[in-house]
């Protein structure tokens, strides 16, 4: 006996992605507005670092990312 048809399951995945990831983003944006990071952070600029750093217009988009895939596992779970 099925409770939902895959259909059903898939609608309710989306209803709440929809509102998971903004949320999810949102967040992660106040907190970056919070505390200054990369660049705009006086310590990490006086850090010694290697010759292979990442250029610093990676990690914004590397964030963005993985607060999708947190707002899509928690729309998951």
């Amino acid at each position: 006996m099925e409770i939902a048809t895959k259909g059903q399951l898939r609608w309710a995945f989306l209803r709440w992605a929809i509102v998971t990831v903004p949320l999810i983003i949102l967040l992660g944006f106040a907190s970056s507005q919070v505390a200054p990071a990369g660049e705009q952070n006086t310590w990490y600029m006086a850090l010694a670092k290697p010759a292979l750093n990442p250029p610093g217009w990676v990690f914004p988009i590397a964030w963005t990312v993985l607060y999708i895939m947190l707002g899509l596992a928690l729309a998951m779970i």
